[in-house]
């Protein structure tokens, strides 16, 4: 869309500040008052600018400042159901002097634009009935500092928070100048008890209500009048289309319509209420890649091939009857108790014999499917049933024809013990979507020799080092400390240098930085890390110590002090598995879970020449075997999960170890993509490319690394292997 610029029309004032996204028209020599009355204009898409030219003409002959959305696109933007309820419709923003020139301006705007129609300011009252002019006592010359919205305040300096809800309200020390009769009745069109809001957005809420005519549970849409999907399109017309589809569906596999109706000139529809639950919110429920057991994974079986029959047959019965729902996700698919499924919001369906009103996109398919009518959806729907199943959906971020995600799809079926008869109709409907032509898999072998691993690594190293500046991530100093010291010992270049005078603040987080940053340990005394130190401490902060006490400057009384107190306070036994437990889960990870204790115990272990923890590490060891997690990550997944089994390969010489450490290799390779000819390995929970030690491909690359290593000195592969040392 063409970015046009708003401006009116009868302006031409010196004193203009023009942003991104208004235009700031100010007084000659009045200022805008930190806090009191404003007044928000509305207006739709085909009277804004008569609206504009209106209220310009109004506020220079008052010298009053005011501010407008100065770009067609962002105005389309604030008068869509994308917006919030809490700047939905807000077009023009005045800003009277006092109260008394506020009560002159509405009366001034009223008589000249009072029978204009516009969206509805849900934050605010409007003025006289009318539906572009609105006001409410706010903030009105005050900027956000620190994330943190200023407060109001009264005349004696007590301080009141201004939060603008999606209801207008008046502090309780303002005058409120037109108090209006609060109708308190919760009856909706005299039949709909209306007990909860289920969903908020500024086009329209959707309630759950009792209908009082036969006491049944309800769900209310509601559409606000002259509120835009697209350019074309209002948010009522969609609603509309639902009603349509609902009433063709008869309520076999969809909630049954009940009701339609207009109320203040916005439109609502009645639905039957579905108790469920949305496959969205049921995920870990069926996550594929969990560990289960034989008979786990025979019920579970069994329930994924009853519920993905049924998924297919009412999307079949919906078909059967002209409709081609489109809009298909795991948040329009409910799940009742019983296990039967309903397809929900029918806003962008269509009829086989017409054109659908707006085009939909998801994230969970591609942008482009090639498919059409009653294909495309069942194309859609394996694509929901991916993103139900798997995190290979997240390649669809960078996998434009979702070629990829497919392949790494159909290779984790083959590794889960997938049903056959579901792999096989996945298959078929894809052969189809391919124009009918044969869409082969290259499948990955399970197993990856050395040759191969050393192969990914150098292409990935390649990566790092023609890549620009790489920059210190990190959400503490720690963290920071550790991209940096990864970054500086592979000499790639640096956005930033760190030193110990540029670490701030006298938490434990900032001492330990500086340790890790000079390796000096002179502030670690047996006096200072007592037990009860210990106990207070997060577990996060333990492993941190836990690496520093095991480094070349050895505290070994400390570090089985430290132990013993991890083991006492921070460990959850599931299934005879212990794990740390970090807040409310059961972690297997390396900053915060089993890894990195593993690592640090053998470490330990084979420094001092013991075996007094050998029991427990092959205990813990038990909760990183699996090869997937929804990060590929070092800090936070799979590859502090490979990197603690190369450790267990090392240390106990079993063979099982070093195949789970490579099938973790060949699963952080599923996430790869080629970008500028360079070997890119993405993590499916980032939005963006990551280059860090701690959640990017350096901290893969030290994996990939330090398990080459390790297979040379147990295989005595490589006498003259050396590998670059890099701090965890």
């Amino acid at each position: 869309m063409i970015d046009t610029m708003i401006f009116p029309t009868n302006l031409s004032p010196d004193n203009l500040i023009i942003n991104s996204n208004f235009t700031y028209v100010f007084s000659t020599n009045k200022s805008i008052p930190y806090q009191g009355w404003k007044i928000h204009i509305s207006a739709t898409l085909d009277n804004y600018q008569k609206i504009l030219d209106s209220v310009t003409t109004i506020c220079l002959t008052n010298d009053t400042p005011f501010k407008f959305i100065n770009s067609i696109e962002k105005l389309l933007f604030i008068f869509s159901k994308k917006t919030s309820q809490t700047e939905i419709g807000k077009f023009i923003t005045i800003y009277p002097e006092n109260d008394q020139t506020f009560l002159y301006l509405l009366d001034v705007l009223y008589q000249e634009i009072k029978y204009e129609p516009g969206i509805q300011i849900i934050t605010d009252q409007n003025y006289k009935q009318s539906e572009v002019i609105f006001y409410r006592y706010g903030l009105m010359n005050a900027s956000v500092k620190n994330g943190q919205r200023p407060c109001l305040f009264d005349n004696n300096g007590v301080a009141y928070p201004d939060l603008p809800g999606a209801y207008y309200s008046c502090p309780k020390f303002v005058k409120e100048y037109f108090p209006e009769k609060t109708n308190t009745s919760t009856i909706l069109n005299e039949r709909y008890d209306m007990k909860s809001i289920l969903y908020q957005t500024g086009a329209g809420n959707i309630y759950i209500a009792i209908d009082i005519t036969n006491s049944k549970k309800v769900i209310i849409k509601e559409a606000r009048r002259y509120v835009y999907a697209t350019r074309d399109i209002t948010s009522m017309e969609l609603l509309k289309n639902e009603t349509k589809i609902i009433k063709k569906l008869s309520g076999s596999v969809t909630p049954n319509y009940i009701d339609d109706f207009y109320l203040e000139d916005n439109y609502y529809l009645v639905e039957e209420f579905i108790e469920g639950k949305t496959l969205n919110t049921l995920k870990t429920d069926f996550n594929l890649l969990l560990k289960r057991t034989p008979s786990e994974i025979t019920t579970f079986n069994n329930k994924l091939k009853q519920i993905i029959s049924k998924l297919f047959k009412s999307l079949e019965y919906i078909h059967d009857h002209g409709v081609i729902v489109d809009d298909i996700s795991c948040s329009n698919i409910i799940l009742t108790p019983e296990n039967k499924v309903y397809f929900i919001d029918f806003e962008t369906a269509y009829l086989k014999n017409e054109n659908p009103l707006i085009a939909t996109t998801n994230s969970c398919y591609p942008k482009t499917i090639y498919a059409k009518f009653e294909h495309k959806d069942i194309v859609k729907l394996w694509y929901c049933i991916i993103n139900l199943l798997t995190n290979a959906s997240s390649l669809l971020k960078f996998d434009q024809t979702g070629t990829e995600t497919l392949k790494l799809f159909t290779k984790i079926c083959l590794e889960m013990n997938f049903p056959l008869q579901l792999l096989n109709k996945f298959m078929k409907d894809f052969k189809l979507e391919r124009n009918n032509q044969i869409f082969f898999i290259n499948f990955i072998k399970l197993g990856m020799d050395l040759e191969k691993l050393i192969y990914k690594r150098d292409q990935l190293l390649n990566t790092l080092v023609t890549s620009s500046t790489i920059s210190i991530e990190g959400k503490s100093w720690c963290e920071k400390v550790d991209n940096y010291l990864a970054i500086n010992q592979l000499g790639l270049n640096l956005s930033e240098k760190i030193t110990k005078r540029d670490i701030q603040g006298s938490d434990l987080d900032s001492q330990l930085a500086k340790i890790l940053l000079d390796e000096s340990q002179e502030n670690l005394s047996d006096d200072m890390l007592s037990e009860d130190f210990f106990k207070d401490l997060e577990y996060e902060e333990k492993y941190r110590l836990l690496t520093i006490l095991n480094s070349k400057q050895k505290k070994t009384n400390l570090f089985r002090k430290l132990v013993k107190s991890i083991i006492s306070n921070n460990i959850k036994y599931e299934k005879d598995v212990p794990y740390l437990i970090i807040e409310d889960y059961l972690s297997p990870y390396l900053v915060n879970g089993n890894s990195g204790l593993i690592i640090e115990l053998i470490k330990f272990s084979i420094s001092e020449q013991t075996t007094e923890y050998d029991d427990f590490i092959k205990k813990l060891g038990k909760g990183v075997e699996h090869p997937y997690a929804k990060s590929t990550s070092l800090y936070n997944g799979l590859a502090g999960l490979g990197l603690a089994n190369a450790w267990l390969y090392h240390y106990f010489d079993k063979i099982h170890y070093l195949e789970t450490s490579i099938n973790i290799v060949n699963h952080i390779c599923d996430y790869s993509i080629e970008k500028n000819g360079k070997f890119i390995l993405i993590d499916p929970i980032c939005d963006e490319i990551k280059y860090s030690y701690s959640h990017g491909m350096l901290g893969q690359f030290y994996f990939f690394e330090t398990l080459i290593s390790l297979i040379s000195k147990v295989q005595n592969t490589d006498k003259n292997y050396e590998k670059i040392h890099l701090t965890i």
